[in-house]
């Protein structure tokens, strides 16, 4: 899992090995994809930037405990939900803003894909946050059943059968937000 977006074994090796420029340049690599990960799993950009600093902080501080290289993306990514996780339990009872689309599309389409994007960012948001993880692990990172498994130290069966209950309750909540609004 280290190779590709999740930078090679070489890299990984000399950050290891505690190469300063090696780190860097992973957490150059790493960084958009920790933020939109870490945003995914909480629906808010808040305090994003300070949570994937968090991350690196504590990605720096295991590095000497990283034995198998091919594990190195779903370790950075168990990091990860650690801090959202935590940062879940700061925040309850806390209100959250849902950020808007992307403000370079038409008007129009601007207009409809950021209502979209607000309705499944919210539906997602709504999820038990154990579900909420693997559903964005699997759908947004790409992480297999048994990858995520190890990320939450879940058994892969149980990843499945979270995975089918996150997208039942997600197509539930979306379908009824769509009756709501045709029948405006």
């Amino acid at each position: 899992m280290s190779s590709g977006s999740w930078g090679d074994d070489a890299m990984w090796r000399q950050a290891v090995a505690g190469d300063r420029k090696a780190f860097s340049a992973l957490v150059e690599l790493l960084q958009p994809r920790i933020r939109r990960l870490l945003y995914r799993l909480q629906g808010f950009r808040g305090e994003v930037d300070d949570q994937t600093q968090e991350v690196f902080l504590r990605l720096m501080a295991a590095l000497p405990s990283i034995r198998d290289l091919t594990r190195a993306g779903g370790f950075v990514c168990s990091i990860a939900a650690n801090v959202s996780r935590e940062e879940s339990r700061r925040r309850r009872g806390v209100e959250t803003v849902i950020e808007p689309a992307d403000p370079a599309l038409e008007p129009d389409r601007k207009v409809q894909q950021g209502e979209t994007a607000e309705q499944v960012r919210r539906a997602i948001r709504a999820l038990p946050e154990t579900l909420r993880e693997t559903l964005v692990l699997a759908t947004y990172e790409g992480l297999s059943p048994t990858q995520i498994g190890e990320v939450l130290k879940v058994d892969a069966g149980a990843i499945r059968h979270r995975l089918f209950r996150a997208r039942s309750q997600l197509k539930a909540a979306l379908q009824s937000t769509l009756f709501q609004e045709v029948s405006r």
